[in-house]
């Protein structure tokens, strides 16, 4: 015979809260991932400094190299975003949740909003 789940009371991890801390953590890792080889590829120009052909690699791969570390810092500020978006939700489950239904009154409709905010 199986127990009966316990009640959920005080914070836990909600759906949307692992959905955020996972995207999150993807999004820095894959950011942290492109930010390394941005940096791989600038040291890799900056070893060939002095020795011919250097001015054409460099006008060649320079804006390359710019935009991967531009592109892993967006990742990195994105996958940081939604981690807090998680926390947030992480810090908000204790609460209950909010209804919103329609209500007609006179003249008109509108929306209620029921529950604690």
């Amino acid at each position: 015979r199986r127990a009966a789940p316990a009640a959920r009371g005080g914070r836990h991890m909600t759906t949307g809260s692992w959905i955020a801390f996972g995207s999150g953590g993807a999004l820095v890792l894959g950011g942290g991932l492109a930010i390394a080889g941005a940096r791989n590829k600038y040291d890799s120009l900056k070893s060939k400094q002095g020795t011919q052909g250097y001015y054409d690699a460099y006008n060649a791969q320079a804006s390359g190299i710019r935009n991967q570390a531009i592109a892993g810092s967006v990742l990195v500020g994105a996958g940081v975003a939604a981690a807090g978006v998680g926390g947030w939700l992480y810090w908000r489950s204790d609460r209950a949740s909010v209804a919103v239904v329609p209500t007609a009154i006179e003249g008109g409709a509108g929306l209620l909003a029921v529950g604690s905010f």
